[in-house]
């Protein structure tokens, strides 16, 4: 009787452990906010920024706006509290955009992965993606998991 006690007390405490990290996941994804995502940005593969200062962040938009007339505005960034995430996914077959989202926080460090669009049978658009999101800043590695080939 004992025994039967004990197993529900643990199994009650360890499924309470688990929801624990999913809600930590979940809150640190609502801390990623989408500045701009756009269809073209001429690269040739997969390519991933951090940056954390102005100067970086008005190169990255020249380059982006090279080839546009008008172009995209740089988002005002308070780099002393955030950071700035850019994926460029180079060229891919459809016409959704790539998102960024936070998959692992550890103590270390933190790993976010990067979902490339769904592609469709009858989708014969090639697109060259990018997207640009801020976070908190944190004293935490930040590491980008790569997505899987398809």
């Amino acid at each position: 009787m004992k025994g039967i006690v004990v197993f529900f007390v643990v199994s009650l405490l360890a499924c309470h452990g688990q929801k624990k990290a999913v809600d930590q996941n979940a809150t640190m994804n609502q801390q990623l906010v989408l500045l701009v995502e756009d269809g073209f940005f001429p690269i040739d593969s997969l390519e991933t920024h951090i940056i954390s200062d102005t100067k970086t962040l008005n190169t990255f938009f020249r380059r982006v706006n090279r080839t546009r007339k008008p172009g995209l505005s740089v988002p005002v960034v308070d780099f002393t509290k955030e950071v700035v995430l850019v994926a460029c996914f180079g060229a891919t077959q459809g016409q959704g955009m790539p998102k960024l989202k936070i998959v692992e926080g550890k103590e270390d460090h933190v790993t976010l992965t990067i979902e490339k669009p769904e592609k469709i049978a009858s989708d014969n658009i090639i697109s060259y993606p990018f997207c640009v999101y801020k976070m908190p800043k944190t004293e935490r590695q930040i590491v980008f998991k790569r997505p899987e080939r398809r």
